[in-house]
């Protein structure tokens, strides 16, 4: 077997094994994704002094509100993981764990914030949309705390959607559409549309569902995230969450100097940008 020795290794096995919607919207970014090709090229500029003679011991590890990580990254929220493997975000959250960094739960985890909390004891935190009706998010809020999530990250750059090119050619916005020729690339691709299309495992945004009532389809989650999106979240909302929430809170979005600013007058223990894809232009 082939053995994947950096990123862009899996990168390709990723293009390999997955049909080509999925793959695009794993990848992709928004528009021309000129952002997100800066995203990475930005890491080639980076030149490091090399000291010698130090000693061979390194140690990556921090501390941050009061934990400590073996490096100083952890794996971001990822909405949709089960589209690429049947129970991905165990998987991913198992892979934190045993790297000693966190792990931030999405909200559009296709695992429930509940279970995973109770399969993984690393640690955890955890990301909101946050949703035009204030009770949807106060109650996702008051899960994550009763989880033993340890920090909330409230999502910003998001509010409204960029607009995704590779997913709208694929007829991709909020859900899959099966086009004849999604369903084709689905059978060329046996082994993710059997463990993943066809199994008991086809991924539904499972955090979300409490708020559907009866109805879970596709069609429903679809109709929900497009009603629940608020453009008009402001730092008053900020405000708002800080009171709810008692434990470290980040803000994850910012993108200058002036909002970091106003983020800490806030409340806020951290905040940045994760580099989302969803607006990464």
């Amino acid at each position: 077997m082939r053995q994947e020795v950096n990123i862009e290794d899996f990168r390709t096995r990723a293009r390999r094994r997955l049909p080509r919607v999925v793959f695009d919207f794993l990848d992709g970014g928004a528009e021309s994704e000129i952002t997100l090709h800066r995203n990475r090229s930005a890491f080639d500029d980076i030149r490091l002094k090399p000291r010698i003679l130090k000693g061979g011991d390194v140690d990556l590890s921090v501390t941050l509100f009061g934990q400590k990580y073996a490096a100083p990254f952890q794996i971001g929220p990822i909405g949709l993981n089960g589209l690429y493997w049947p129970e991905g975000d165990l998987h991913l959250a198992a892979a934190a764990k045993q790297a000693g960094v966190a792990f931030t739960v999405s909200t559009a985890s296709n695992t429930t914030m509940e279970e995973i909390a109770q399969k993984n004891n690393g640690p955890l935190w955890f990301q909101l949309y946050p949703w035009g009706k204030e009770a949807f998010s106060n109650a996702l809020i008051e899960r994550a705390s009763a989880a033993g999530y340890s920090v909330l990250v409230i999502t910003v750059d998001s509010l409204v959607g960029g607009k995704r090119e590779r997913d709208l050619r694929h007829g991709f916005a909020h859900e899959i559409r099966m086009s004849p020729s999604v369903v084709l690339d689905g059978l060329l691709h046996p082994r993710w549309f059997k463990s993943v299309w066809l199994s008991q495992h086809r991924p539904r945004l499972q955090n979300l569902a409490a708020f559907l009532g009866d109805d879970v389809s596709d069609k429903a989650l679809a109709e929900f995230t497009r009603a629940q999106r608020n453009p008009n979240f402001s730092w008053d909302d900020v405000r708002r969450l800080r009171k709810l929430w008692q434990e470290p809170l980040v803000i994850k979005g910012i993108m200058c100097a002036e909002d970091a600013m106003a983020a800490q007058r806030e409340g806020a223990d951290g905040g940045g940008c994760f580099q989302p894809r969803w607006q990464a232009a």
